[in-house]
C-alpha cells in the first residue's frame, strides 16, 4: 500500500481518491496483521532448530515486521495532507468559480445582443462567430460539470447555473439559422461548380430535407424579428427552388449508369450526355441541357442501369464469396488417404447462389450480363453435381474399405473386389490431387472429375448389389444371420478362416452359446454359456466348409446335446438321490426334468386317488422344495446357486398349483385348473398328439402340445410366475396353437416383453428382442420376418405401435403370409418375392404403450392376426417373497 499513499496530490478528486483508500486501509491491515502472525510464528519454529538465515532474509523479516507501523505514520501523514490540500484546493476554486459566473454572463450578454447580426450577405462570417460562441458554451458545461462535482466532495452547497442552460437555449434559433444558411451558401457553391460525376444525391437529399426541416421551424421562431425572417425565407426559397432538380440529378448520378447507357441517353433526348461522364461536367451544365421535359425517358433509362446494376453487384458478391473457399481434405486413419468435411457450409452456399442466379435468368434487366449468368450457373451447378457425386462415392468408399481390406472378403467376392479395387485406385488419385488444389472452383473445374465420381458410384452400386446378394447367400445358409446387421455378418465372414475369431460373435447367434470349446484340432467338443456353465456335445464337430455351414452344425448339435442331456437326466433322476441330482446337470435341464416328474407326478395322483391324494402328494413338494433352501444355503459353487435359483423359482410356482389344486378340491386330470397350467413330458411314441419323436421333450397346455425347442438357455434366472403370468402365457400358448401372434399391452413396467421372453424359456426357443421405432421400414421388417420363418425362433417386437401406419400396412401382410403357410403345413413358401423354407414353430408377438404419444392404433387387418392380453401391475407381493 505505500506506493499508494504516496501518490501525489495534484486535484481535489486525487483527495477524495486518497482519503477513502486510507479510510479502508485498517480493514486490510487487519488481514496483514494476521499474516504477520502467522510469519512470526514461523520464524519461531525455525528459529529452535537454529536454522541460520542470509543477511537478506534477516533484513527482509524484520522489514515486513515493521511494515503496519510505517502504513500508520504514512497515513498520519495522508491525513494532514489532504487537510491542507483542502483547503486550498477550495480556495483556488473559489476564485475559479468567480471568474466563471463573469464568463457566463459575458456570454448571456453576447446572446442577447446577436439579434443585431441581419445582414445575409455576412453569413460566413456570422456563421463562423457562431461556432466560436458555440465552442465557449459547450466548454463552460464541461466546467459546470465539474464545479458542481467538486461541491459535493467538499461538501458545499451545489451552485445552481441554470443561467447557462437559460443561455444556451436562447442561442439554439440564432445557431441554427446561421449555421444553415452557411452550410446551403457553400453547398449550392460546391453542387453547382463541382464535378457533376462526384456529387451524392443520398447525401445531399438527406442535407436538403434536414435544411427544410430547420428553416420550418426558423420561420415560427422568428416571426416577430422581420430582418431573421427576411432570412429563412431566402434560404429557404433558394433551397424549394432547388429541390425539383433533385430527380434528375438522382437518376443521372445512378451508380449503374455505363457508357452504353450514356449513349441510349444521347439518342433518346437528342443531346450530348456521354460528357456527364467526365470529370469537367457540371451540374450547371447539366440544368443548361434542360431536360426537365425528357424526365420520364431519363429516369426510365437510368431505372434500368440501376438495376442492371444490381445484378452487377450480386453477381460481384456471388463471386467474392468464392474467393477463399477451401475444401477440408483431411487424413483418413491410416489408409494412406484423404477425406472431405464439412462440407455443409458449401453446400448451403451452392444452393443460396443457384435460386439467386436462376432468378437472375429470368429477369428482363439480364442482358448485358446475360453470358456471365449463365456462366455462372453452369459453375455452380458443376460444383454441386460434383459435391453431391462426391460425398456419395465417400460414403460408399468409407463404408466398404473395411470390408474389402479382409483377404476372406477378398477371396469370397473377387468380382466385386476387383470394382472395388478399381474405386479405390480412382478414389486415392481424386482425393491427392484435391489435397494439393483445395479451392472449390479450381478443383471443381478439373477435367472429367464429376464424370469419373459418377462412374465410381455406379460402379460401387454393383458392388454393393454384389455384396448384399452375397450376404443373402450367407443368410440363407444359416437363418439366424438374418438377425444381424450387414456390418455385424460382415465382420463374422472377414474372420472365416479363423473359426477361434468367430467365437465373440457366437452369442448373436444362439440365445446363451457365449464361446466354444476347441480342441488342438479344432474339434468342437462343448459349448459355454456366458455364466461359465459347460455342456458338452454328444460328438465332436469340426468347423469344415463356410462359417454359415459349420455354425448350422453347431445349432443342430446344440439342439442334440439339450435333448441328450434332458433325456440322460430323466434317467438319473430315477436312480440319484434329488439332492445330488441337482448339483450333477445344466440349469436348463433342471427345470425341464423337473418339471416332467412333477407334470408326471401330479397326473399319477390325480388319476390315482383324486383330490385325496393330492393331500398326501403335496408334503412331498414342499419338502422337496425345502431341501433345495438348504442345499442353496450350504457350499455350493456360484453357478450352482444360480441354477438351483432358478429351478426354486420354478418350483415355488408347482408347490403353488398343487396347494391350489389341492384346496379347491380337483379330482381328474383332465380339470381345467390343472391342464391350463404348463405341463412337461417326454414323447414316448404313445403320446396322442404326435408332436415329435421318441425322446423328445413336449408341453402342454390346455390342448396345444408344442415341441420343446432345445434352444440351449444357458444358466439364466426365471421370472417369478405370479397370476397375471399365466393369463399372459394362457393367451400366447392359445395364439401359437393356432399360428397367430399375440400381443400384450398395458403401461411400462408390467413386464410384457419379459414375460414373453420366459415362455420363450419355458419352451427353449430363440426369442429376439426388437425395439421399433419411426424410423422402421418394411424392408427391415421384411428381412427380419423372413429369418424367422426360416429359423423356427420367436421375435418380440417392442412398441410395435410406433411404427409407421403405412409401414404397418405392408407389415400385416407380410406376418399373415407367414402365419397363413404355417396353418397350410407347408415346408416352403414364397415369401416377399422370393421362395424359402418355413418352420412352423417360428411365432411374432407384439408389445404395446395404448394411448402413449406418438403411437399408431394398429389397422383392423394387422389386430386379426394377434391375440390381445392386457398387462397390469404384477403381484410385487408374490415376487418379493422369491426374489
Amino acid at each position: 500500500p505505500a506506493p499508494t499513499l504516496k501518490k501525489p496530490m495534484i486535484t481535489i478528486e486525487d483527495v477524495a481518491e486518497l482519503e477513502e483508500y486510507v479510510n479502508n486501509l485498517p480493514a486490510e491491515m487487519e488481514e496483514l496483521n494476521q499474516m504477520l502472525q502467522g510469519m512470526v510464528k514461523e520464524q519461531e519454529i525455525i528459529d529452535q532448530f537454529e536454522v541460520i538465515m542470509s543477511d537478506s532474509d534477516f533484513t527482509a523479516y524484520y522489514a515486513t515486521l515493521a511494515t503496519p507501523k510505517r502504513v500508520d505514520e504514512q497515513i498520519t501523514l495522508v491525513h494532514a495532507k489532504a487537510a491542507e490540500k483542502r483547503e486550498a484546493f477550495a480556495v483556488e476554486m473559489q476564485s475559479e468559480q468567480d471568474a466563471f459566473g463573469k464568463s457566463i454572463d459575458r456570454l448571456e450578454k453576447l446572446i442577447l445582443g446577436f439579434d443585431k447580426h441581419k445582414s445575409f450577405d455576412k453569413v460566413k462570417d456570422v456563421a463562423a462567430e457562431v461556432r466560436k460562441i458555440q465552442a465557449e458554451l459547450n466548454d463552460a458545461e464541461e466546467k459546470r460539470g465539474v464545479f458542481n462535482k467538486r461541491e459535493v466532495i467538499f461538501g458545499h452547497e451545489v451552485t445552481d447555473y441554470s443561467q447557462l442552460a437559460k443561455a444556451t437555449k436562447a442561442f439554439e434559433p440564432y445557431a441554427s439559422l446561421w449555421l444553415t444558411s452557411d452550410k446551403w451558401v457553400e453547398s449550392r457553391k460546391d453542387w453547382f461548380a463541382g464535378a457533376f460525376n462526384r456529387m451524392e444525391p443520398e447525401v445531399m437529399e438527406t442535407d436538403l430535407a434536414a435544411a427544410q426541416r430547420t428553416l420550418y421551424k426558423l420561420a415560427k421562431t422568428f416571426e416577430s424579428n422581420q430582418a431573421l425572417a427576411d432570412i429563412v425565407a431566402t434560404v429557404k426559397a433558394e433551397v424549394n427552388e432547388f429541390m425539383p432538380n433533385m430527380p434528375l440529378i438522382t437518376a443521372l448520378r445512378n451508380p449503374g449508369m455505363r457508357d452504353r447507357h450514356w449513349q441510349q441517353l444521347t439518342e433518346q433526348v437528342g443531346k450530348d450526355m456521354t460528357q456527364a461522364a467526365s470529370n469537367s461536367f457540371t451540374l450547371t451544365e447539366m440544368l443548361e441541357l434542360n431536360l426537365e421535359q425528357e424526365t420520364d425517358i431519363v429516369t426510365k433509362i437510368c431505372d434500368v442501369a440501376g438495376k442492371e446494376y444490381a445484378i452487377e453487384q450480386a453477381m460481384d458478391k456471388m463471386e467474392r464469396e468464392w474467393k477463399g473457399v477451401t475444401l477440408e481434405v483431411m487424413p483418413y486413419r491410416e489408409s494412406g488417404t484423404f477425406v472431405i468435411r464439412g462440407v455443409d457450409v458449401i453446400q448451403q452456399m451452392l444452393d443460396d447462389q443457384i435460386v439467386m442466379t436462376q432468378s437472375m435468368s429470368f429477369s428482363p434487366f439480364k442482358g448485358p450480363f446475360a453470358g456471365r449468368i449463365n456462366e455462372w450457373e453452369k459453375t455452380l451447378t458443376l460444383i454441386s453435381d460434383v459435391i453431391e457425386e462426391w460425398i456419395k462415392v465417400q460414403r460408399a468408399w468409407m463404408y466398404l474399405e473395411p470390408i474389402f481390406s479382409s483377404d476372406d472378403i477378398m477371396r469370397q467376392l473377387p468380382t466385386e473386389g476387383k470394382r472395388f479395387a478399381n474405386v479405390d485406385r480412382t478414389w486415392r488419385k481424386l482425393m491427392a490431387a484435391a489435397s494439393n488444389e483445395s479451392d472449390v472452383i479450381a478443383y471443381s473445374k478439373t477435367p472429367r472429375l464429376l464424370q469419373q465420381f459418377q462412374e465410381a458410384n455406379q460402379m460401387l452400386e454393383l458392388v454393393h448389389k454384389g455384396l448384399a446378394e452375397y450376404l443373402e447367400t450367407k443368410r440363407v445358409a444359416f437363418s439366424r444371420f438374418y438377425f444381424l446387421s450387414n456390418d455385424e455378418l460382415l465382420e463374422i465372414l472377414s474372420q472365416s478362416k479363423d473359426p477361434l475369431a468367430v467365437q465373440p460373435h457366437l452369442k448373436k447367434c444362439y440365445e446363451a452359446i457365449n464361446k466354444l470349446i476347441f480342441e488342438p484340432d479344432l474339434a468342437m467338443t462343448a459349448m459355454i454359456s456366458g455364466e461359465g456353465e459347460t455342456v458338452p456335445f454328444t460328438k465332436k464337430l469340426y468347423p469344415k466348409g463356410g462359417v454359415e455351414y459349420w455354425m448350422s452344425d453347431v445349432m443342430y448339435e446344440m439342439k442334440a446335446s439339450v435333448r441328450q442331456s434332458i433325456i440322460e437326466s430323466t434317467a438319473d433322476y430315477k436312480e440319484t438321490p434329488r439332492s445330488e441330482w441337482v448339483l450333477k446337470w445344466p440349469g436348463q435341464t433342471l427345470i425341464a426334468v423337473s418339471q416332467i416328474y412333477w407334470t408326471t407326478e401330479v397326473d399319477q395322483v390325480l388319476s390315482g386317488g383324486g383330490n385325496e391324494a393330492l393331500h398326501e402328494y403335496f408334503p412331498k413338494v414342499y419338502e422337496q422344495l425345502l431341501a433345495l433352501t438348504k442345499i442353496v444355503s450350504g457350499t455350493v459353487t456360484k453357478l450352482q446357486r444360480k441354477a438351483l435359483g432358478a429351478l426354486i423359482t420354478i418350483d415355488v410356482h408347482a408347490r403353488d398349483v398343487t396347494q391350489a389344486l389341492r384346496d379347491n378340491g380337483v379330482r381328474q386330470v383332465t380339470d381345467f385348473a390343472w391342464i391350463a397350467q404348463l405341463r412337461y413330458a417326454l414323447q414316448d411314441g404313445h403320446d396322442a398328439s404326435k408332436v415329435g419323436v421318441p425322446g423328445d421333450c413336449l408341453v402342454k397346455q390346455l390342448d396345444g402340445v408344442f415341441g420343446y425347442g432345445n434352444e440351449y438357455l444357458g444358466c439364466s434366472m426365471r421370472l417369478v410366475v405370479t397370476p397375471l403370468t399365466d393369463r399372459i402365457y394362457l393367451t400366447l400358448t392359445g395364439a401359437l396353437q393356432l399360428f397367430l401372434g399375440g400381443a400384450p399391452a398395458g403401461p411400462a413396467g408390467t413386464g410384457k416383453t419379459e414375460t414373453t421372453k420366459d415362455l420363450a424359456k419355458a419352451l427353449a426357443k430363440q426369442c429376439v428382442v426388437f425395439n421399433c421405432g419411426p424410423e422402421l421400414d418394411y424392408l427391415a421388417m421384411g428381412k427380419f420376418l423372413k429369418g424367422l420363418a426360416m429359423s423356427g425362433a420367436w421375435a418380440c417386437f417392442d412398441e410395435f405401435n410406433r411404427i409407421d401406419l403405412e409401414v404397418l400396412s405392408v407389415v400385416a401382410q407380410q406376418v399373415s403370409s407367414i402365419q397363413q403357410a404355417a396353418m397350410s403345413g407347408q415346408k416352403r413358401f414364397v415369401f416377399e418375392g422370393a421362395e424359402i423354407g418355413l418352420d412352423p414353430a417360428c411365432a411374432v408377438f407384439i408389445t404395446m404403450n395404448p394411448g402413449y404419444a406418438g403411437r399408431s392404433e394398429l389397422p383392423d387387418n394387422l389386430k386379426a392376426l394377434f391375440r390381445p392380453v392386457a398387462c397390469m401391475v404384477p403381484d410385487y407381493a408374490l415376487i418379493a417373497e422369491i426374489r
